[in-house]
């Protein structure tokens, strides 16, 4: 095994010498440094990943930055951009942030591990509460500021995932799709007293879901069947939201914003035991895992997140190799499709 001693004694330096060219040190010579680098490949002695960056100018390295490992679909792009970049011998730092401060450690650290590219997914800063999602709205702004300066400043590869940045690749999920998708299965299938579950941030995919639904339902006439009921965009959200639906009205079809409004929808329709999708349909959102597991099994719209990972380090890789700018590169957009089981 070589050792950092093995290589100051090529170069003909003190191990202290070898060491801080390791470390990136500005206290040595450039020709000394020179000589440390050369015998460090000749030597083949690889102390970090700092050090082969040295010699190869790349870490091998790819960073992401996420913002909610809780969310699945999160968890799916993750997963992708993992396994192809260890397929090809590269290693990837994932970086958790859920405010702006954290953020830009976040960032700022994997550029201090020199990584060869970063990969921003959708950020998700202290969603919990309306007024928590004003507030994030305008840290995701000032983070998306900082992120473009800085990787153009570090001249790395970047891109984004759903998560749109002038003049960054963005590989974007069609939400808009996804609602259109789920009420034309529904309208398919014959039904026309459809209500929504949504979330009760109106704002960015969540208000183009709604408009849409309500523009769906009034080019067929349907205003009289246009019902809403909003929470937080998780199952106890959807379970409080079905119960005051069906206070007032019970629909013969439900559109719900995502899966997990769906979920809770399905716990309130067993426990009054109405019968699914007997008395009352419901469709989903995203085709999380656990759709597949709720009685009955959810029909829902697949967001196919896991084709967003495949892609974005796809272009990622591509950039590495061909080393040409963002401009070469377009936008990429995800395509979704219904999943039939038994809901509907």
């Amino acid at each position: 095994m070589v050792t950092i001693e093995d290589v100051a004694k090529r170069a003909g330096v003190s191990t202290m010498t070898a060491s801080r060219v390791v470390n990136n040190s500005s206290l040595v010579k450039k020709s000394t440094a020179q000589r440390v680098l050369r015998a460090i490949e000749e030597l083949g002695y690889i102390q970090n990943k700092l050090a082969k960056s040295l010699v190869s100018g790349e870490s091998k390295t790819i960073g992401i930055v996420s913002s909610n490992y809780y969310n699945q679909a999160y968890t799916d792009i993750i997963a992708a951009i993992t396994d192809i970049a260890y397929a090809n011998g590269y290693a990837v730092i994932t970086s958790n942030v859920n405010d702006y401060q954290s953020a830009v450690r976040g960032v700022d650290a994997l550029l201090g591990h020199q990584v060869d590219g970063i990969i921003l997914l959708p950020l998700e800063m202290r969603m919990t509460q309306v007024s928590d999602y004003r507030i994030s709205m305008i840290q995701i702004q000032k983070f998306a500021q900082y992120f473009k300066q800085v990787v153009t400043d570090a001249n790395i590869p970047a891109l984004t995932v759903s998560q749109k940045i002038e003049g960054i690749v963005d590989i974007r999920f069609d939400f808009k799709d996804l609602a259109q998708k789920a009420l034309d299965y529904l309208f398919e299938k014959g039904y026309t007293d459809i209500a929504m579950l949504n979330s009760n941030i109106y704002d960015g995919f969540w208000r183009e879901k709604e408009e849409l639904y309500k523009s769906l339902m009034q080019s067929r006439g349907l205003e009289e069947f246009i019902r809403i009921e909003k929470d937080v965009a998780e199952v106890e959200g959807g379970y409080r939201a079905m119960k005051r639906l069906l206070k007032k009205h019970i629909p013969k079809a439900v559109f719900c914003a995502n899966d997990y409004i769906a979920i809770g929808a399905l716990q309130v329709l067993n426990r009054f035991k109405l019968k699914v999708p007997e008395d009352i349909a419901v469709i989903g959102n995203d085709n999380v895992f656990f759709s597949e597991m709720t009685y009955p099994k959810l029909t829902t719209v697949a967001l196919n997140a896991g084709d967003a990972g495949n892609k974005a380090i796809s272009i990622m890789l591509k950039m590495l190799a061909e080393k040409q700018p963002q401009s070469a590169f377009c936008d990429e957009i995800i395509a979704t499709e219904v999943v039939v089981r038994e809901s509907v």
